[in-house]
């Protein structure tokens, strides 16, 4: 299948397909049928983002980032999952969360409570600031 998509793509995203995406999936399905959820992690929820034909592609990022702070103030631990992109070509997925066929899928930011805990932090010393004075001399 992927010598017949190299006929339709650039030669970077084949390459990028041939490279990444497919040993990715391949991994992606033997570590499912293990038992082991790589794509969310086994998260108990997770925030799909996706933009119509009219948004740019970068505002999802934008809302994904403001979601990822939120979750940090309330104390949820988070992480953004590019390779949800894949799902863009899964119909009944689309179908079935009510995902217009035009509006595509850029990222997931899976949410749940860290199973590490972190006892303690780096002590940084800040630095300090000299302010030059801007006024022009007089004389």
């Amino acid at each position: 299948m992927l010598w017949m998509m190299k006929l339709r793509m650039s030669k970077a995203a084949h390459r990028t397909m041939r490279e990444f995406v497919v040993p990715l999936l391949g991994l992606l399905v033997e570590q499912y049928d293990a038992g082991k959820d790589l794509f969310t992690y086994d998260a108990p929820a997770a925030l799909l983002f996706r933009h119509g034909p009219q948004a740019d592609a970068a505002d999802i990022s934008i809302a994904a980032t403001y979601a990822m702070l939120a979750a940090e103030a309330l104390g949820i631990g988070s992480c953004m999952i590019g390779s949800s992109v894949a799902l863009n070509h899964d119909k009944t997925f689309k179908r079935r969360y009510r995902i217009p066929a035009e509006h595509k899928i850029g990222l997931t930011l899976v949410l749940g409570y860290s199973v590490a805990k972190f006892h303690a932090a780096l002590h940084r010393r800040l630095g300090s600031v000299t302010f030059a004075d801007a006024r022009p001399s007089s004389g």
